[in-house]
């Protein structure tokens, strides 16, 4: 006996149950949330710096707030969401808000470094677009109910 998919692909386009949207949610919070923690520990301040950096990420006193407030509503929202319209109210807000935060951040690694006052770097560039095309995705899926014995909240 096969044990049933927590996604599916129809004409209709690609359902998800909304155990797997939660854990899509969590994932991307907890990745925000780590990456704003760690930067108020690695570095502050404005402007740009090619030494304040996560990983291959630049950070600042700003990108950190951001980074950490992303991180807190994605894991409020998965330990909180009754309803698939949470996973989806936190997907249309990645990708507006990293649809912004990705135009800003390729304007600021390819013009004036002067006007970066956030110290964006490439990494953020690509972080940022991979965000707001996970937030479109959870945004335009379909939500079908988890199957009976699965947990939902």
């Amino acid at each position: 006996m096969t044990e049933p998919s927590s996604t599916s692909v129809s004409r209709r386009g690609l359902t998800i149950t909304a155990t797997t949207a939660r854990i899509v949610v969590a994932v991307v919070g907890v990745v925000y949330l780590v990456l704003g923690i760690v930067g108020f520990f690695t570095g502050e301040g404005m402007g740009p710096d090619a030494s304040r950096t996560v990983w291959i990420v630049g950070i600042s006193t700003l990108l950190n707030v951001v980074h950490t407030a992303v991180g807190v509503v994605g894991v409020v929202g998965v330990v909180t969401a009754r309803s698939a319209a949470t996973a989806k109210a936190y997907g249309w807000g990645l990708f507006f808000g990293f649809l912004g935060l990705t135009a800003y951040s390729v304007f600021g690694t390819l013009l004036d470094r002067l006007g970066d006052l956030a110290n964006v770097q490439a990494g953020n560039v690509f972080l940022y677009a991979a965000t707001a095309l996970i937030g479109l995705g959870m945004s335009l899926v379909r939500f079908r109910e988890d199957r009976e014995g699965e947990r939902t909240r």
